[in-house]
């Protein structure tokens, strides 16, 4: 009889033992689904968030929440939030345009502010842009007679005599201020000397200078080109001009002179 009270016992427990392991399974069991539903439910969330649209931002609108600037507002301020980042992009490009629009000057001005380097005075003396015999004198108080034209005028300048294909040097430093193809002097350049002065070289040919390049005394400017159909008579060379505030002043001047 005792026996089989021993052996009744040992079933209960058994019993009970497997019944708490059951219970205590089931209660791991649901807090991990309330664990991972509770998770879903956030990302879920979550998504919602990131993924609201403008219709649905509008929506709210139409249901008196808040009205449209304020809808646009919540939307922009939910986007930012949930990306923790604050896109600088287009501050940055202005930042850069503006930068640009600052430091760009005009080619004048370029100019203007480069010569500040090249001071030519009145007592500054100039190299010879081409060596020749002078064809043609400067002459702005009397008329001299031009060969070509048949006609006497007053002579602005002085003709170089030159073969063609000459290299032809800056007379003095300065700034190009402009490269023009004109009908009497053909290819023609002005450099900016400063205090006023400019250098106009005329006839020229493969010219490789622009308007606002920097050019040292001595410096190739171009070759010595075909005369144009106003020194036809007078023969190739270089067309050499000295202005002082606008006005031609004698060239002869201010070319170094050989010493006798």
């Amino acid at each position: 009889m005792k026996r089989q009270n021993d052996s009744a016992t040992k079933k209960e427990k058994i019993i009970s033992t497997i019944i708490s392991i059951g219970i205590i399974m089931a209660l791991v069991f649901g807090v991990y689904s309330v664990a991972t539903s509770v998770k879903k439910g956030n990302d879920k969330n979550n998504i919602v968030n990131l993924n609201e649209t403008e219709e649905n931002v509008a929506i709210k609108t139409e249901d008196g929440n808040l009205d449209e600037n304020d809808a646009y507002d919540e939307l922009h301020e939910v986007e930012a939030a949930d990306s923790g980042a604050v896109d600088n992009t287009a501050t940055t490009r202005q930042e850069e345009t503006t930068f640009i629009e600052e430091t760009t000057v005009s080619a004048e001005e370029a100019a203007a502010a480069a010569l500040t380097g090249y001071p030519f005075s009145e007592g500054n003396l100039m190299g010879w842009p081409v060596t020749g015999d002078i064809a043609m004198k400067y002459s702005m108080d009397t008329t001299i007679f031009y060969k070509t034209l048949g006609q006497y005028k007053c002579s602005p300048a002085i003709m170089i005599s030159s073969a063609v294909g000459t290299e032809v040097k800056a007379a003095a430093p300065g700034v190009v201020e402009s490269v023009e193809n004109l009908k009497e002097t053909g290819i023609t350049m002005t450099i900016s000397m400063g205090n006023g002065y400019k250098a106009v070289y005329g006839m020229l040919n493969e010219v490789s200078l622009a308007s606002g390049d920097a050019v040292n005394g001595g410096d190739t400017i171009g070759t010595v080109g075909m005369q144009s159909a106003y020194y036809k008579e007078e023969g190739p060379g270089l067309y050499f001009q000295v202005l002082k505030n606008g006005e031609p002043v004698d060239p002869m001047s201010y070319l170094e002179q050989e010493e006798e």
